[in-house]
């Protein structure tokens, strides 16, 4: 679960995660810990720049090239992403009760938690006081996988819930009830996804006639007619019955050459729907 910071509450946090639910969330700048994460991520860089590790940290770096401009004035550009890891970050307020003054005594065991430090986001450098301090119970090594599962809320965010705000009036809910609210919610985002799924298939329609395909209603009647042609429809009183062109040749008795190396007989095609003949020697 990847949470904003208005969700910062120890109480909360502890509450989901008995839940069995791995949580990712970045700290706020004012708090202890993040400054003291990012002091601890400024010095593993600076061991790692000597060939040297810093205990209970990992630095990592993604290089991401990206294509600027097109046609002739296209250049390539080399992205760095760098993420520190650190293992065991202690966290006095993460707990069932939440912030209080029993951090303050001497038998109080803090809670370590994981953090990831973004010291350098897709080539932009992060000031000192801006680094973005990522908290997870994710007991992942890799800094980098806390790091893309909380990217990816932006991606909820911005091409849904945004999106559902501005133009699908998903906040002018028709009847101010739970149930009411509900139903318009579940209403907005089938509408989105209806949408999104016709603007992929017309999308990939419009590619297949820039390349000459056969697109449209002709084409799905071909296909269907493909998938059907072999097939029979054999009508008995007021039932019918819908077979392959073969298996109602076994059912008349003809032995099909192709089919009887493979154990096919007019048997085999009877119990396949579901029909048992008697045993000729009961």
């Amino acid at each position: 679960m990847a949470l904003d910071r208005g969700f910062l509450d120890g109480k909360l946090l502890w509450a989901i995660e008995q839940d069995g639910i791995q949580i990712y969330i970045p700290a706020k700048s004012n708090m202890t810990l993040t400054k003291e994460a990012r002091e601890m991520a400024r010095r593993a860089v600076a061991e790692a720049a000597q060939g040297r590790t810093l205990d209970g940290c990992v630095v990592r770096e993604r290089h991401q090239k990206v294509t600027r401009g097109a046609g002739k004035n296209a250049t390539e550009q080399t992205l760095t992403t760098t993420v520190v890891g650190i293992r065991e970050l202690p966290c006095d307020w993460w707990t069932e009760q939440g912030s209080t003054s029993a951090a303050n005594s001497k038998t109080f065991q803090s809670k370590l938690l994981r953090a990831t430090v973004v010291l350098r986001w897709d080539g932009a450098p992060k000031g000192a006081d801006k680094e973005v301090v990522l908290l997870t119970t994710d007991p992942a090594n890799d800094p980098f996988v806390a790091f893309d599962k909380y990217d990816d809320r932006s991606l909820i965010e911005n091409s849904c819930n945004r999106e559902a705000k501005e133009h699908w009036f998903l906040e002018h809910h028709p009847k101010r009830s739970e149930a009411g609210v509900r139903v318009h919610a579940y209403f907005v985002f089938l509408c989105m996804a209806l949408v999104a799924a016709f603007r992929l298939h017309k999308a990939k329609t419009d590619d297949a006639e820039r390349r000459g395909q056969e697109t449209g209603i002709t084409r799905y009647r071909r296909k269907l007619e493909m998938l059907n042609r072999d097939k029979l429809v054999v009508f008995c009183g007021e039932s019918f019955g819908i077979f392959r062109s073969w298996e109602f040749i076994l059912l008349l008795g003809v032995t099909v050459r192709e089919r009887a190396v493979m154990g096919e007989t007019a048997q085999t095609v009877l119990r396949r729907y579901g029909v048992e003949l008697p045993d000729p020697g009961s």
